[in-house]
């Protein structure tokens, strides 16, 4: 999947398709909760097309680093 750009509104998919004879279960699972997706789940008898995008508020992130150090100016 190509990187997603932070300046606009971008939205990529993933192609999830069947070739065997009995309908296909899947599911989706993004490892952060910022990251969504059009479908979670479903069961697919040929093809389907899942949209991911990036959620339009970004995560609040509370220190992230802690830096220790000694400091010479």
């Amino acid at each position: 999947m190509p990187q997603f750009d932070p300046a606009s509104d971008q939205a990529y998919y993933i192609e999830v398709f069947n070739k065997g004879a009995a309908a296909l279960a899947y599911q989706v699972k993004a490892k952060q909760d910022w990251i969504k997706s059009s479908q979670t789940a479903g069961v697919v008898a040929t093809e389907e097309r899942i949209f991911v995008s990036i959620d339009d508020e970004p995560p609040q992130i509370l220190n992230l680093h802690d830096v220790k150090g000694i400091w010479r100016a």
